[in-house]
């Protein structure tokens, strides 16, 4: 084995540099990500056995419409070759599910932005492809949402999933 010849080149992100490199073919598209680390799991992305999954920082991009559903997959890569045109949020798609399920608060914990209904399904998804712990967000998500409608309805439901999702979360840590 030969050793891989690396490129590296820093470009400016509005919140940070981040340091894209250039490898063999045979490495995943997150593996460009080399300063990116998930807020949740401060595991490094780079070092992700699954792709990562990217929320977007603000939903004020004209190109936003095809992506509201969180990036991973043909678009997350897409997303990787127009970088830095619009800011992502990187997280360990499993750790971020297990969060926003766990705190009932549907909320890029970056910066707080509220999260829509499609990125939850898209998460949703993203766990079932990848074969990750299914902690329901999107039916958390619409739970949170009835419960903020209607203080009065029963939180049973919405309890019961975040007991799950705690649960998850602790089998993650280990």
């Amino acid at each position: 084995n030969s050793p891989v010849q690396k490129s590296c080149e820093v470009r400016l992100n509005m919140d940070c540099f981040v340091i894209f490199e250039e490898e063999n073919s045979d490495q995943h598209w997150w593996h460009q990500l080399q300063s990116d680390i998930c807020p949740i799991s401060l595991d490094r992305i780079p070092d992700l056995e699954y792709e990562p999954f990217g929320l977007l920082a603000d939903l004020d991009d004209g190109r936003v419409s095809a992506k509201l559903g969180g990036l991973w997959g043909s678009i997350a890569e897409e997303e990787i070759s127009s970088w830095p045109r619009s800011r992502v949020h990187w997280f360990d798609g499993a750790f971020l599910a297990s969060f926003l399920v766990s705190t009932g608060h549907f909320i890029n914990p970056v910066n707080r932005r509220h999260l829509l209904l499609q990125e939850c399904t898209s998460l949703d998804k993203y766990l079932e492809v990848h074969n990750l712990p299914p902690v329901q967000v999107e039916v958390a998500f619409k739970e949170a949402e009835a419960l903020a409608w209607d203080p009065r309805s029963n939180r049973t439901r919405a309890q019961a999933l975040q007991r799950e999702a705690r649960l998850v979360m602790e089998k993650l840590l280990r």
